[in-house]
């Protein structure tokens, strides 16, 4: 059956057929069949083969990212992405891939611009596929970043139009919630504060909150700190500041914002929750954690283990003649 030229364009730019991919409408289709198939091998040879026609097509290089993905070729994969962003940026397929790849490839930390943009720029075009990388940030994080693996999980389930993927994010959520191993501040609800007595609140603030709201928490806290400056006796932009860098995995950052709301804070309550905040994040950072050495020690004797903690590692012995109780 013939397409209507007039629909969108497969390769999910937003374009109509006509203008954008029809030209090599012939060649899709019989790669399509062949990913059907799961002839990946015979439709990667094809896709080549079509870009040697076609060198900006844009379907044929998504597919094709897509394809060195799954077969673990990570450079090959963002090279066909950032080509295609090159020819289209604003791609909403594209660059959600692109994120995907910096994340496995890169870690959280150095993929965060990346995984902005995703959002900001197709968090509401490609609504399950924005959804997903939100999923797997949250997997990433949640070890070591609860209250962002939360705040991810949440944006996941704002995504997802499909109710049973809803679900399998809600339940992921109700698991972090009731996980006694994280204290109840860093796993339990929080959104951002509104002022309550400003009709015509500042443009900033404004978009702070809706880059919060889209996933984008880096550029949010940017936002909110500079209205803290302005306004350094605010609590409320040092409090969704520290939130925002929270969810965006720097402890660190949100500690410092905590402490500065927690201080300016004209309610009590406020205060203590604030700092007691302010301080569980503190303790996440790494020179607060204790780390672990593991060492074999095949001996019948105890005293050889001790020889061995003396002489491999320096460990100090207790004073035992002075320890009281």
């Amino acid at each position: 059956m013939a397409r209507d030229v007039y629909e969108p364009c497969l390769c999910g730019s937003g374009r109509k057929l006509k203008f954008c991919c029809y030209r090599a409408l012939s060649d899709i289709e019989r790669i399509d069949r062949l990913l059907d198939n799961n002839q990946n091998r015979l439709a990667l040879q094809a896709l080549d083969d079509l870009l040697k026609k076609h060198a900006n097509n844009r379907w044929a290089l998504i597919h094709r990212a897509f394809l060195h993905q799954e077969l673990g070729q990570l450079e090959e994969a963002l090279a066909d992405v950032e080509r295609l962003l090159a020819i289209d940026e604003t791609h909403p397929l594209g660059v959600i891939l692109q994120a995907r790849l910096r994340l496995e490839r890169d870690g959280y930390a150095k993929s965060r611009g990346a995984i902005q943009r995703a959002f900001q720029r197709a968090g509401r075009k490609v609504r399950d596929e924005a959804a997903s990388l939100a999923l797997e940030i949250a997997s990433r994080l949640r070890m070591d970043h609860p209250m962002a693996c939360r705040r991810y999980l949440m944006l996941a389930m704002d995504l997802w139009e499909d109710e049973d993927y809803q679900l399998e994010a809600f339940l992921i959520l109700v698991r972090l919630e009731t996980d006694d191993s994280v204290p109840y501040p860093l796993r339990g609800p929080r959104e951002l504060l509104s002022p309550s007595d400003e009709s015509d609140p500042p443009e900033e603030l404004r978009t702070a909150l809706k880059l919060a709201r889209v996933g984008c928490f880096d550029a949010a806290a940017g936002l909110f700190r500079k209205l803290a400056d302005q306004s350094p006796e605010n609590p409320l932009y040092w409090y969704n500041a520290g939130l925002c860098h929270a969810w965006d995995a720097n402890p660190r950052r949100a500690a410092e914002a905590l402490h500065r709301a927690a201080g300016c804070a004209s309610d009590f309550e406020d205060a203590v929750e604030w700092e007691t905040l302010a301080q569980l994040l503190e303790l996440s950072l790494d020179e607060h954690k204790t780390g672990y050495v593991f060492r074999c020690v095949p001996t019948d004797s105890a005293s050889r283990v001790i020889s061995v903690l003396d002489e491999q590692l320096g460990w100090p012995r207790a004073d035992l003649e002075n320890v009281k109780g």
